[in-house]
């Protein structure tokens, strides 16, 4: 596919390309009941949206993860909205890892989250890969401890990439991506209210004009190289085919 607008920055080696109201009032929890994190497993949710045949999300299901579950994926996962971090206790952290695995988030209205009001992580490794049809928080006003993470693998958000979406206030807050050797974080536009990208050898993707937003997140060290490391630098320039 063919894009018509892009950035490009370079930084030594890594690249960067940059060219809520709730729908569902059924939904389906994870609450790891069977402790083996275990997507299959039908005694690990509750819900009414749950397939009979299997007991577990189907496509049109909104599936949300509690605080401190944990859950691995490493076969094919499509739902209609994914929400990590919206229920649960407050300390505890939501853990999911796509090892290996696809993840197909298709709702396009509302949002699909790694957190939004409790701490949560996304990590997707090992040739794994997670696509998004809406916009994608790491945290929503000032919720805080979003985190995702870039091993060989790649995230696609069809919309907006937020971190704290909705937050105007001025702390640092925690919200974190990290893309690492392998890893690809493809959106169609980047908000960062707060926190931290840190393209530490992987490549991010704005399918947008976004020279002066990154050029001042670069500066506010909003975007990092390399966790910072001295010596690494990031260089920006626009790229109107790719």
């Amino acid at each position: 596919m063919k894009l018509l607008h892009g950035i490009t920055a370079c930084i030594l080696g890594a690249f960067v390309t940059t060219g809520m109201a709730e729908v569902n009032t059924n939904f389906i929890i994870f609450t790891d009941g069977a402790m083996d994190k275990n997507w299959y497993n039908p005694n690990n949710w509750s819900g009414q949206q749950l397939t009979e045949s299997q007991g577990i999300p189907g496509a049109n299901a909104e599936v949300r993860i509690t605080a401190g579950a944990s859950i691995n994926i490493t076969n094919a996962v499509t739902v209609e909205y994914f929400k990590n971090g919206c229920d649960g206790g407050k300390k505890s952290t939501g853990i999911i890892t796509i090892d290996g695995g696809i993840l197909l988030a298709t709702g396009t209205v509302d949002y699909h989250s790694v957190c939004y009001n409790r701490p949560a992580t996304l990590t997707v490794k090992n040739g794994g890969s997670a696509t998004f049809n809406s916009r994608l928080l790491v945290g929503n006003k000032d919720y805080q401890g979003g985190s995702l993470i870039i091993h060989q693998g790649t995230v696609r958000v069809i919309g907006n990439y937020y971190h704290q979406s909705g937050y105007t206030g001025t702390a640092a807050l925690k919200a974190s991506t990290t893309i690492y050797t392998g890893g690809l974080l493809d959106v169609n536009d980047m908000i960062l209210n707060a926190g931290v990208v840190d393209i530490a050898g992987g490549v991010l993707v704005i399918r947008k004009d976004a020279v002066d937003a990154v050029n001042q997140w670069i500066s506010s060290g909003r975007i990092i190289a390399m966790s910072g490391l001295d010596g690494w630098r990031i260089k920006v320039s626009y790229d109107d085919e790719t």
